[in-house]
């Protein structure tokens, strides 16, 4: 497959950052465009990867170094991102939360860097002007194999607040904003004690995915966010996975009880 092919990992800074409905609106604009996205998570998440089937129209599929071990990962993802036009991984957590304060595995920071994808780090950056580029600068220099490409502000106030977080990181050299998206409570998913709200139960229509992807249109610097998540494209498995012997019937719950 001669096309090309682009992929990148989307992170946060923290929980409730906003990568979720950022993902959604970048999937969405990309498959509006034609484009065949295929869509990922970090980690055992099942309630994202079902928002991911409906801005994308195809299942999303789970990546976990410390479930599947980093073999697996590359498995999973070759098998899917290989007849795709871009693939996007949405993150789990912080960027470097892990099963330990000591460790990277299970994180988004150890998929990215098994995977090699370049990361664009959403920040919340309601309230903050030059300051972004000291949070940037200190992710980027976290883990010095990790490559933060590109940065999305998250809560901007207007677009003269965007210009100056555009003009701090390229002042002090880190990586360029790639988009700003407003604040939106329309743009928000439903939360809970456990967390978010299953697609199943909080059914969106296809014209609210139209609506961030039209959001996304405006505030995504679409040249700059293909020119650096360009990659070489996974060749898919050589040898297919031997069929499991019969055991049964696997089934997932999906009703209100579950």
């Amino acid at each position: 497959m001669n096309k090309p092919f682009h992929a990148f990992c989307i992170a946060s800074t923290q929980s409730g950052g906003g990568k979720t409905t950022v993902s959604l609106a970048l999937m969405a604009a990309l498959s509006a465009r034609g484009l065949r996205v295929q869509a990922f998570k970090c980690g055992p998440d099942y309630i994202d990867p079902s928002f991911h089937r409906q801005a994308t129209g195809l299942p999303s599929f789970n990546l976990d170094t410390w479930m599947m071990g980093k073999n697996g990962v590359r498995s999973q993802w070759a098998r899917h991102a290989s007849c795709a036009d871009i693939a996007i991984c949405e993150g789990v957590m912080g960027l470097f939360d892990a099963r330990t304060p000591e460790s990277l595995e299970g994180s988004t920071a150890d998929c990215a860097l098994t995977l090699g994808l370049p990361v664009l780090l959403v920040v919340q950056a309601r309230g903050m002007a030059g300051s972004l580029a000291a949070v940037v600068r200190g992710f980027s220099q976290h883990h010095p194999g990790l490559n933060i490409a590109g940065v999305i502000a998250n809560g901007v106030g207007s677009a003269a607040h965007a210009d100056l977080l555009r003009r701090a990181l390229d002042h002090h050299r880190m990586p360029p904003l790639v988009a700003a998206f407003p604040k939106n409570a329309e743009g928000t998913l439903p939360d809970r004690q456990l967390g978010r709200v299953p697609a199943e139960e909080e059914a969106r229509q296809q014209s609210w995915f139209l609506r961030l992807a039209a959001e996304a249109e405006k505030r995504v610097n679409w040249e700059l966010l293909m020119n650096i998540t360009e990659r070489r494209r996974p060749e898919p498995l050589k040898v297919p996975l031997p069929p499991a012997p019969p055991r049964g019937i696997l089934a997932v719950a999906r009703d209100n009880a579950f």
